[in-house]
């Protein structure tokens, strides 16, 4: 129930930064210049990110159950932890702890794609990213199918999520893709204009995957 509250909570907030930073129409909105380097990652406080980052970090929010939450939509550049890869001109972010350790940051969500583009566009760019945290150490991993019905519902493939899942230590990398304007009928395959989101956690919420090369076949 925790996780599964956690990824509704998750995607409501999401939702609303969305509507706010890229807006309704396909229209490419200004970026503007980056405002400074946020690091943050799993098991950080929100004193050691403000101490780290460039970026100017507002205080948390206290929220009822004792947990901190901070929301922002600024143009920055995003670095994990002590990563080299860095994520430039990202959009938003949501850092939030969790009421099992109110102080250390166990969720976050940051809005990396500068502005709205075509999938194959998209594609490529989260290509790239990949690519550079493989070079820095992080393991592609995916869902494996336990049965034959496991693969039946996958259409016949036996691994689920390749490319999509990333872990180094205990932060563990998501790469979620979301369609901004509305689907037409009739559409062409691949058309519509997305962005791209990390969904950043601890190892620990997803049991199930497993890490190894084979999960980024590149």
């Amino acid at each position: 129930m925790r996780k599964l509250e956690a990824v509704v909570s998750i995607g409501r907030i999401s939702a609303c930064v969305l509507s706010f930073v890229f807006g309704s129409s396909c229209d490419p909105i200004p970026i503007g210049r980056s405002q400074g380097v946020l690091v943050a990652d799993i098991g950080m406080t929100f004193d050691e990110v403000k101490l780290r980052s460039t970026l100017k970090v507002k205080p948390p929010r206290h929220m009822g159950d004792g947990t901190q939450l901070d929301i922002e939509t600024v143009v920055f550049d995003y670095q994990i932890g002590d990563s080299v890869v860095r994520f430039p001109q990202s959009r938003y972010y949501w850092l939030g702890t969790r009421k099992t350790d109110k102080e250390h940051i166990a969720e976050m969500n940051i809005g990396i794609t500068p502005r709205k583009v075509p999938l194959p566009t998209l594609n490529a760019f989260q290509h790239r990213l990949q690519a550079q945290l493989l070079a820095d150490g992080w393991m592609p991993g995916h869902h494996i199918a336990k049965n034959e019905e496991v693969v039946r519902w996958w259409g016949g493939k036996r691994t689920a999520g390749d490319g999509r899942y990333w872990l180094r230590g205990n932060t563990l990398v998501i790469f979620e893709v979301s369609r901004m304007d509305e689907q037409k009928r009739d559409e062409p395959e691949g058309a519509g204009e997305y962005i791209v989101s990390l969904a950043i956690r601890p190892k620990g919420d997803e049991p199930e995957l497993v890490y190894e090369r084979s999960a980024w076949p590149y």
